[in-house]
């Protein structure tokens, strides 16, 4: 709150010297663009992009989830594509796959994952436990 006051009175300094339509014209434009960045704030900007991506992620991979066994086994070992509940792609190669669909798709948000399922990923902790009788 302090900044904004500290903002407001530099503003006030500033157009002390322009005739009251200047002034208000300025205010009317400063209005403008902070109604303009709570607009953007409120509909989300990048982060209701994000978020929207998430979820049709997870809608695709719900998707390809529930195709039969079959329909996935015949992917396996290879990664997959799926865009708008579509198998768009396959490849042996998740590098190669990526290439094509960025190439195709841009930054459209489009499901890449084993055809199998998810994998599931185990990290074991290198550290070492000493017994504190050996030291």
């Amino acid at each position: 709150m302090i900044r904004e006051q500290v903002i407001v009175k530099q503003i006030e300094r500033q157009i002390a010297r322009l005739s009251r339509q200047q002034q208000l014209e300025i205010v009317a434009r400063i209005t403008q663009q902070l109604t303009a960045k709570s607009n953007r704030r409120a509909n989300g900007g990048k982060r209701g992009k994000y978020a929207t991506d998430v979820e049709k992620i997870k809608q695709e991979q719900a998707w390809w989830m529930r195709q039969s066994e079959k329909q996935r086994l015949k992917y396996a070992g290879a990664y997959v594509a799926v865009h708008n509940q579509t198998l768009i792609d396959y490849d042996d190669e998740l590098a190669i796959l990526s290439r094509r669909i960025r190439a195709k798709y841009g930054k459209t948000a489009v499901l890449m994952m084993p055809a199998e399922g998810p994998r599931e990923i185990r990290l074991y902790s290198t550290r070492m436990i000493r017994n504190e009788d050996s030291i």
